[in-house]
């Protein structure tokens, strides 16, 4: 399948607006994930890299940060509801604590996840 490429003229993903997801280019070898992964939007927090989301699996994607504050590892979160990414996305717009606010409504509700890849 040939590959699409962007036009000047189709907009571009805001985090109010996630994007459609890009399909993995390989799956890892535990054959543990078969979904795409969102489009990441960097957030300032001392644990958390970057956040997306996927509204079709309701799919919560964080990218956490190493100890020397790299991105490290990426995990999904499955069942989330599209208003947990707004509210995040918007804590992080607003200078609030995103990883806090992470704590707080997707850790503590218990949402199933996966880590997909280790340290970058």
């Amino acid at each position: 399948m040939p590959q699409r490429r962007a036009s000047a003229a189709e907009p571009r993903p805001t985090p109010e607006t996630p994007s459609k997801s890009v399909p993995l280019p390989s799956t890892p070898p535990d054959g543990l994930h078969n979904s795409p992964i969102p489009h990441l939007y960097p957030v300032t927090s001392s644990n958390l890299a970057a956040l997306g989301y996927n509204a079709e699996t309701q799919t919560l994607a964080v990218r956490f940060k190493r100890p020397d504050g790299e991105p490290g590892a990426l995990y999904l979160y499955r069942g989330v509801p599209p208003d947990v990414f707004a509210r995040l996305i918007h804590a992080n717009v607003v200078g609030e604590s995103v990883g806090a606010l992470f704590c707080d409504i997707v850790k503590r509700a218990g949402y199933h996840y996966e880590k997909i890849e280790e340290n970058v």
